[in-house]
């Protein structure tokens, strides 16, 4: 059987011991695990319409805006040929009463 030096095998437990150890504290620690997003309690499809201008965008009538009604409402310019389709007026802009053809 083959002598082994102590020291060697102290060194070996004591980084072996080191690592599981820091490790583990990295684990708990915060710092350097970046935490989960915490979701807001204000989801984006959950508007309720309450102005006249979001009852004219509420494309399926259910009383909410949902994010694709959201969009009509914030992207009004034409950007895409089924836009330039249903502007029918050819003012550039998709009014609330256009929306309807392009969504």
């Amino acid at each position: 059987m083959r002598r082994t030096k102590p020291w060697l095998l102290a060194l070996a437990l004591l980084l072996g011991g080191f690592t599981l150890l820091s490790a583990a504290e990295s684990q708990a620690c915060s710092r350097f695990h970046h935490k989960k997003h915490k979701h807001s309690y204000h989801r984006y499809h959950d508007y309720r319409v309450d102005t006249p201008i979001e009852a004219k965008y509420d494309l399926n009538r259910n009383g909410y805006i949902g994010w694709r009604e959201r969009y009509a409402m914030n992207h009004r310019y034409v950007n895409t040929w089924k836009e330039r389709r249903c502007d029918y007026n050819r003012n550039g802009v998709v009014d609330a009463w256009e929306v309807a053809c392009v969504y």
